[in-house]
């Protein structure tokens, strides 16, 4: 039996753009009942909620990056019914300096 969550909501990275994380993210509603979409970072702590009727809803989110490297997406239908979807983002920024020495006679 294939998992709800799998194909009713999706959530894809697609990396950093201008010192921001950029999700897309769908949710397939048929019915067009109200929904909630709740984001949240690896403390708890909400970035963003909002409640939606689309049938087909898709929307980007752009979140500034900061220390945490999890945000997780809610989405709980009419019925709270909740469907969780958890990405691990790793934000690692290595700083490459390289030095080259000649030598002058």
């Amino acid at each position: 039996m294939t998992d709800p969550a799998d194909t009713t909501a999706t959530v894809k990275y697609l990396g950093t753009q201008d010192d921001m994380l950029v999700f897309n993210v769908a949710y397939s509603n048929p019915e067009g009942g109200r929904f909630l979409l709740t984001v949240k970072d690896q403390d708890g702590t909400q970035l963003y909620q909002s409640l939606f009727s689309e049938r087909s809803f898709y929307k980007q989110f752009r979140l500034p990056k900061s220390d945490k490297d999890r945000i997780v997406f809610i989405f709980r239908d009419s019925r709270d019914a909740e469907i969780v979807k958890a990405f691990d983002v790793n934000i690692n920024s290595r700083f490459i300096r390289e030095v080259a020495v000649k030598k002058i006679n």
